[in-house]
């Protein structure tokens, strides 16, 4: 029977297409880099002090900062555009994209050489700990060239094979760095440096020797009016979810960064899930308004609904017990932010599905004004609860951001669609169940102060719930083959 069952599971993998099982596969390994990252932060916070910890969680929190500035968010936002304008030069366009934020990376460090005195007291970070930064995201560029040219090209082998031995090296050597060195913090972050720096050597070489510089000034004349609108919304969309963490390491101790970190690192699980679902539901949907097949697409929009719901209350569910867990007991108090948090994930993905549709019919110009209003609310909102009332205020004003975000989404898509004379989503369901997932997770807050068995019983009562939606669910997946 087992055998059967494998066979049925291998017959309905070799039928998929192969972008779906390319998604597939990239999402699965972007959710192993998240997964071996929340198992290794016990060992990080049992090691380092509270201090320690939260100086690296600035220090990552940076590291999202300095990427945008750097790369333009390049590789993300516009390689697959650049790939399809310039089909007979892919690869001399990698090398120009690569030269590019190599000479952003160059100026960014002449620019913290001189006014370094200044950046360390913004940032909070030592000189050597810019310096790593600058490194760590310079020297990771390559990889993330010459990914999006196996995603573009739907090729996820060679690309899992390189991110499973990296990562396993990454956290091999942090272990034993840690254990050995008296200086965890810079133990860990030399354990990441070593490893890239590794495969930026080889990758640079591969790309790179491609350039030519016929096709230089053109690919960029192609890139900068395309990029430059889109990275003002990524830097509003870093403010709006790391924020907080800026303002209190500013303002309070490494501590109350660390504590904020903890249950960031919880809504990654909610993320995994998230980010594999529109890795796949977004290349599928644009497939089918291009055919104008809109079947499937209200029910699959609303059982990934219904599912990462799900997950959300899961987590929330043993919220106490994962803290503990995470932070070696050292961080107990994150329980206060822990439900805001992961709800920001929660109308975070809602909002992927509104700007999904934005993007496929090109009003990204909606996405950017969206992004500079909420994220200015969410800045000048967290600065004032920050400073006049309460650290712990902090993740409902980015909650709030988020919910305002997805209602101005949601109320431009709604007029789109209805201009274009097309049903995509089901509005009045989003709203529904978005109102239900807050109530039921802001309950499950209240039943914190109640041991687990108590907690486990209503996991039970909410799973009879969503019960009733898993088998829809369970088909929904395989519709994407069809």
């Amino acid at each position: 029977m087992f055998k059967s069952i494998l066979l049925k599971i291998k017959q309905s993998y070799l039928s998929f297409s192969e972008v779906f099982k390319a998604s597939l596969f990239f999402s699965l390994i972007g959710g192993f880099q998240q997964v071996v990252n929340i198992i290794i932060t016990p060992f990080l916070t049992y090691f380092f002090t509270q201090n320690e910890y939260g100086i690296y969680t600035i220090y990552t929190t940076w590291y999202g900062f300095l990427t945008i500035l750097i790369t333009l968010n390049i590789p993300i936002a516009i390689m697959n555009t650049s790939f399809i304008k310039f089909s007979n030069s892919k690869l001399e366009l990698m090398a120009t994209y690569n030269l590019f934020i190599k000479f952003i990376g160059f100026v960014i460090t002449i620019i913290f050489l001189i006014f370094n005195k200044i950046i360390i007291k913004f940032t909070g970070l030592s000189f050597e700990l810019v310096i790593f930064l600058i490194i760590q995201v310079t020297s990771n560029v390559p990889f993330l060239i010459w990914t999006s040219f196996q995603r573009f090209h739907f090729k996820y082998k060679n690309y899992s094979i390189v991110v499973i031995i990296s990562v396993f090296i990454q956290t091999t050597l942090t272990i034993i760095l840690v254990s050995v060195f008296e200086n965890n913090l810079y133990a860990r972050i030399f354990s990441i440096l070593i490893v890239q720096l590794i495969i930026s050597t080889i990758y640079d070489f591969l790309i790179l020797k491609n350039f030519s510089i016929n096709f230089f000034l053109t690919h960029l004349r192609f890139m900068i009016p395309l990029i430059f609108p889109l990275f003002f919304h990524y830097i509003f969309q870093f403010f709006l979810t790391q924020i907080d963490k800026i303002f209190i390491s500013q303002f309070y101790s490494e501590y109350f960064v660390a504590l904020f970190n903890i249950p960031f690192l919880i809504s990654l699980g909610i993320s995994f899930f998230s980010n594999g679902i529109n890795s796949v539901f977004t290349p599928w949907s644009y497939r089918k308004i291009s055919n104008r097949n809109f079947n499937n697409l209200r029910e699959v929009s609303n059982n990934f609904i219904y599912f990462i719901s799900f997950i959300l209350l899961i987590l929330s569910i043993f919220g106490p017990e994962l803290i503990n867990f995470l932070g070696s007991g050292k961080f107990n108090d994150s329980i206060k932010i822990f439900t805001p948090i992961l709800l920001s994930v929660f109308f975070q993905f809602i909002y992927s599905l509104y700007a999904n549709i934005q993007y496929y019919y090109h009003k990204t110009y909606k996405i950017l004004l969206f992004s500079i209003t909420i994220g200015i609310f969410n800045i000048l909102m967290n600065y004032f609860v920050i400073l006049n009332f309460s650290i712990y205020f902090s993740p409902f004003i980015t909650l709030i951001s988020n919910i305002l975000l997805v209602i101005l989404h949601g109320y431009s898509v709604f007029h789109l669609l209805n201009k274009q004379k097309i049903q995509v989503y089901d509005f009045k369901f989003f709203i529904s169940w978005s109102l239900r997932t807050l109530i039921l997770a802001f309950l499950i807050s209240i039943s914190y102060n109640y041991s687990l068995y108590f907690r486990i019983i209503v996991l039970f009562g909410i799973s009879i719930i969503y019960l009733s939606y898993y088998f829809t669910f369970y088909k929904t997946i395989f519709n994407y083959k069809k």
